[in-house]
């Protein structure tokens, strides 16, 4: 097992807080793949009692707040581990696609 960090944001006032959980192995390139891009994992527990998970880029958007890349939604309890899992997966996809192009250049197949 390897240990990950997140930013969970406590209730009611949203602090964030360094917190830690254990996901297999074999997700270590995946995660790193999210590192590298400078990207974070975060919680947070919804007044619905479902739990949110995102990977956050600091960096991207359109403000100076960055933008959520990936999110997961589940219930709390067992789910959470195995959303998470689909999480890191999709962003370390996502992180590892070349991020030069714009949506209003033509991309041709043969790139």
């Amino acid at each position: 097992m390897m240990r990950i960090d997140l930013i969970q944001y406590i209730r009611p006032s949203g602090r964030p807080s360094s917190v830690h959980t254990e996901v297999s192995d074999d997700l270590k390139g995946a995660y790193e793949e999210i590192q590298r891009a400078g990207w974070r994992l975060e919680a947070e527990v919804l007044l619905t009692g479902e739990v949110a998970l995102s990977v956050h880029n600091p960096e991207g958007g359109p403000d100076a707040q960055g933008e959520d890349v990936a999110v997961e939604l589940c219930p709390n309890g067992p789910e959470v581990q195995n959303a998470l899992r689909r999480l890191i997966k999709r962003a370390a996809n996502y992180a590892a696609m070349p991020q030069d192009v714009s949506d209003d250049e033509p991309v041709s197949a043969d790139e």
